[in-house]
C-alpha cells in the first residue's frame, strides 16, 4: 500500500537548497575569513615602505597599463572566484539574486578599496582594471555556487553513481577532500596552454630518459611511496575496496593530462616510475579500510615527505630560513598556487588516515594534539631544510600544513552527509502526543516506509 504525501513532497523540494545554504558552521565562516585575509596580505604585500604619491590615486589607478600578460590575467579573474563562492555559502538570506548581488557589490567594493591602498605602495602596481578582473571573478564564483550546491547534494542519477562507489563516513569524507586537492595541485594553475609543441615540450624528459639520460632513485622512491599512499586514501573512499587499483590508474592518468595540458609541467619519468609502482602495490594492499591500512597510509605518505624534504642528507649548504608569509608564492603567482596545494592535500590526507587509525572519534582534542604534532612535523622538516642544498624553508609550508590538517579535521566532523538519511519510524508514543495535521504527515511517511 503506498499513501502519497504531498506536505512531505513539498518541504523535500523546497528545504533542499536551503538545507545547504543554511548549514553555515563557524567553520565555514572562519574559512570565508581566512581566505578574505589572505586576498588582503596578497594584495598589499610587502605591506612595507608606505608613501603618499606625487599623482593622485584615482589617475594612477586609471592610468593605462601595456604590459598585462596572461598570468596576471588568470590570477586577478581566479583569485576571487573562490571568496564569491564562499560568500554565497555564509551570507543569510534565501534571495539568490540579493545574494549575488551583494557578492559583486562587495567584493568589488573590497578589491577596489585594494587597489587604492597599493597607490601608496611605491612597488605594486594598482589598475582599474585588476577591479575588474577581480569583481568578474567574484561574480562567477557567487554564479557558480548554487551550481556547485546543487553538484555537492548529488540528485538524480550521480547520486545514485555516488551511492554505489564511494562510502560516506568520517574517513571517507576526509580523503575525498584530499583527493580533490591533489587532483586541483596536478591542474594548477588553471591555466590550459594547447599547444602541439608545448605539449611535445612536457614529454621532453622522457626523451631524454629514453636517450640513457640518468635518473634519480630519490624521486622514484619518493613518488612510489606518495601515490601509493594516494592509492591508500583511494581505497578509504571507495565502497568496493578491491577496485582500488583501476580506479588510481584512472586517477593518475587524469593527473598527468593536466600536466601535460598546463604550460610549465613537464612529465618526468620518475614520477612514470613511480606511478606504475604504485598501482602494483596498491593492488596488493587494496581492501576493506581498516586501522591498519589506515596506519599504512599515514606511514607511506609521512616516509614520502621525510625522503622528499630531506633527502639526500645534511650538508654544509642551504638558504636561511624565510618568516614572511607567502613571499615565494607572490613572486610567481599562479604557480605558487599550484605550491600551496602541493603543501596542502598531504596533511588532509593524514587527517583522513588519522580518523582511521585513531581508537577514539575525531573532536577538538584530537583535532588539537594532532594538528601541534601535524605542525611541528612540518616544522622540523622544515626547519632541517636550512642545511640542505638547494632549499627553500618557509614558513607558509608550516601554515598550509596546518591548513591542510584543518580542512580533514572539518570535512571528517562537520560536514554533513548530502546522501538521503534514513527515515526512521516514529513510535507510536510520541505520535499519540502530535497534532491531528503532524500526525497525519508522519503516519504518511511511516506508511511509505514500510511500502
Amino acid at each position: 500500500m503506498y499513501i502519497e504525501s504531498p506536505a512531505l513532497d513539498h518541504n523535500a523540494a523546497g528545504t533542499e537548497e536551503h538545507h545547504l545554504h543554511n548549514d553555515k558552521s563557524p567553520k565555514l565562516r572562519l574559512l570565508f575569513a581566512s581566505y578574505l585575509i589572505l586576498i588582503v596580505y596578497g594584495t598589499l604585500y610587502p605591506l612595507a615602505d608606505w608613501r603618499i604619491p606625487a599623482t593622485g590615486p584615482v589617475q594612477l589607478l586609471l592610468a593605462p597599463r601595456n604590459d598585462y600578460s596572461l598570468s596576471d590575467i588568470a590570477t586577478n579573474y581566479v583569485i576571487y572566484i573562490p571568496a564569491g563562492a564562499l560568500f554565497m555559502t555564509v551570507l543569510p538570506g534565501r534571495s539568490l539574486i540579493g545574494r549575488i548581488a551583494a557578492a559583486i557589490l562587495l567584493l568589488g567594493g573590497l578589491s577596489l578599496l585594494l587597489e587604492m591602498l597599493q597607490t601608496l605602495l611605491p612597488s605594486r602596481v594598482s589598475s582599474i582594471t585588476d577591479t575588474i578582473l577581480n569583481t568578474g571573478g567574484a561574480a562567477t564564483g557567487a554564479l557558480l555556487a548554487p551550481f556547485l550546491l546543487k553538484l555537492l547534494a548529488l540528485t538524480g542519477r550521480v547520486q545514485q553513481i555516488r551511492q554505489a562507489h564511494l562510502r560516506n563516513d568520517a574517513i571517507a569524507r576526509a580523503a575525498t577532500a584530499g583527493l580533490l586537492l591533489w587532483l586541483a595541485a596536478q591542474w594548477s594553475p588553471f591555466v590550459p596552454y594547447v599547444d602541439p609543441y608545448a605539449m611535445w615540450g612536457a614529454l621532453e624528459p622522457l626523451r631524454q630518459a629514453l636517450n640513457g639520460a640518468e635518473l634519480n632513485p630519490q624521486r622514484i622512491v619518493e613518488h612510489t611511496l606518495e601515490l601509493t599512499a594516494l592509492g591508500m586514501l583511494l581505497n578509504a573512499t571507495l565502497r568496493d575496496p578491491y577496485t582500488t587499483a583501476p580506479w588510481l590508474a584512472a586517477l593518475l592518468g587524469l593527473g598527468l593530462a593536466g600536466n601535460t595540458l598546463i604550460i610549465t609541467q613537464q612529465i618526468y619519468p620518475e614520477r612514470v616510475i613511480g606511478i606504475a609502482a604504485a598501482i602494483v602495490l596498491t593492488g596488493v594492499l587494496q581492501g576493506p579500510m581498516n586501522r591498519r591500512r589506515a596506519v599504512t597510509g599515514l606511514v607511506l605518505l609521512g616516509l614520502s615527505m621525510l625522503i622528499g624534504k630531506l633527502w639526500p642528507p645534511f650538508s654544509s649548504g642551504g638558504a636561511t630560513f624565510n618568516w614572511i608569509l607567502l613571499k615565494g608564492q607572490l613572486l610567481h603567482p599562479l604557480l605558487g598556487i599550484r605550491d600551496l596545494l602541493d603543501d596542502i592535500w598531504p596533511f588532509c590526507a593524514l587527517a583522513a588516515f588519522a580518523a582511521g587509525a585513531l581508537p577514539r572519534r575525531l573532536d577538538w582534542f584530537t583535532f588539537t594534539v594532532g594538528g601541534l604534532l601535524v605542525v611541528g612535523y612540518a616544522g622540523s622538516l622544515e626547519w632541517a631544510q636550512q642545511w640542505q642544498p638547494h632549499r627553500y624553508p618557509d614558513i607558509t609550508d608550516i601554515l598550509m600544513a596546518g591548513a591542510g590538517w584543518t580542512i580533514g579535521h572539518i570535512s571528517a566532523t562537520s560536514l554533513r552527509s548530502a546522501l538521503p538519511h534514513k527515515q526512521t519510524r516514529t513510535p507510536r508514543r510520541a505520535l499519540a502526543r502530535m497534532p491531528h495535521d503532524k500526525k497525519t504527515t508522519v503516519s504518511a511517511c511511516n506508511v511509505n516506509e514500510t511500502t
